[in-house]
């Protein structure tokens, strides 16, 4: 009765490790297609409240030189017309509208598709995930 117990059981674990390995490959897939970079995670000493300008724009150039881009060719955009909770004018920090401590600082070279960097503020961490164009 046990051994009958027992092969159920191990096509059961090994459908669900064949689905794991699936998923994770689908991941990477949709990941490397839609040339999304790693997720970087950066810790403070403090724990601001709201993200400022200057600390996303040095942490998105962080994470792109981690992603292995050149900061000294890809250059950030001034294109942000967001604001910050102290009244000040972002300049390169595309605010979310639902929350002051996420947006979007866009990189270029010039010559490829920009990149985008999305920058999160979450007490004392800030994440960082870039992303390019498809097209």
């Amino acid at each position: 009765m046990k051994r009958y117990l027992f092969i159920p059981a191990f096509g059961l674990l090994s459908v669900l490790l064949l689905a794991g390995v699936a998923v994770k490959v689908f991941e990477l897939r949709y990941a490397a297609r839609n040339h999304i970079g790693a997720l970087h995670t950066f810790q403070l000493s403090e724990s601001p409240d709201f993200l400022r300008e200057d600390l996303a724009l040095a942490k998105a150039s962080e994470a792109m030189t981690l992603d292995g881009f050149d900061i000294l060719t890809w250059r950030p955009v001034q294109e942000s017309n967001s604001t910050s909770p102290d009244g000040r004018r972002d300049h390169y920090l595309r605010r979310g509208f639902s929350t002051p401590s996420s947006g979007f600082v866009t990189f270029t070279n010039g010559n490829a598709r920009p990149r985008w960097v999305h920058v999160e503020l979450n007490g004392n961490e800030v994440t960082c995930r870039g992303r390019s164009s498809r097209i």
